[in-house]
């Protein structure tokens, strides 16, 4: 902003040295605010990034979960094939008390199969309720801040009209 920019009868009413304070002032507050707006854009997109990081740690570990239950299983069905085999070999020869056993490793294989998920449920659970709660706070934090600053903006504006009335009110 130059001197120019002033209107003639502003700067005839404040004079040369005023006019140029008056330009000085509305370019520092101009260079405070852009560093603030950039500070805080700059704040808000390495939030997305941090988020978008959580997102992608959440989807690889939720593959390695898949990938470790597919080995699991086919590992499962493998033993189960090969055990298979041998049943119906005990089996042709009378032995019960190989199924009994088998039955009873299946229920045990599926309570803890059932406990390590409900477990697994229970950490994701809280993992995602502390994220929430924690991206909430970070939002009302983010918010009373704007509040405060445009505050400090509408009292410096109001200030700056009153002082602008006083002095270009004419004297009589």
């Amino acid at each position: 902003m130059e001197l120019t920019d002033v209107p003639a009868t502003l700067r005839d009413r404040l004079g040369h040295e005023a006019a140029a304070g008056l330009i000085e002032l509305f370019t520092d507050v101009q260079e405070e605010w852009t560093t603030e707006m950039v500070e805080r854009v700059g704040d808000r997109f390495r939030l997305t990034d941090e988020n978008t990081k959580v997102r992608v740690e959440m989807a690889q570990g939720f593959a390695a979960v898949r990938q470790e239950m597919t080995a699991g299983f086919a590992a499962l069905r493998q033993e189960m094939t090969t055990g298979s085999a041998a049943l119906r070999q005990e089996m042709t020869t009378g032995s019960a008390v190989l199924r009994q056993e088998m039955t009873t490793g299946c229920a045990v294989l599926r309570q803890e199969m059932t406990a390590g998920s409900a477990a697994l449920r229970q950490e994701m659970t809280t993992g995602f309720a502390a994220f929430r709660q924690e991206l909430a706070d970070t939002r009302f934090e983010l918010l009373k801040w704007t509040f405060v600053f445009w505050v400090g903006q509408l009292f410096a504006l109001a200030g700056f009209v009153a002082v602008l009335i006083r002095f270009l009110r004419p004297s009589g």
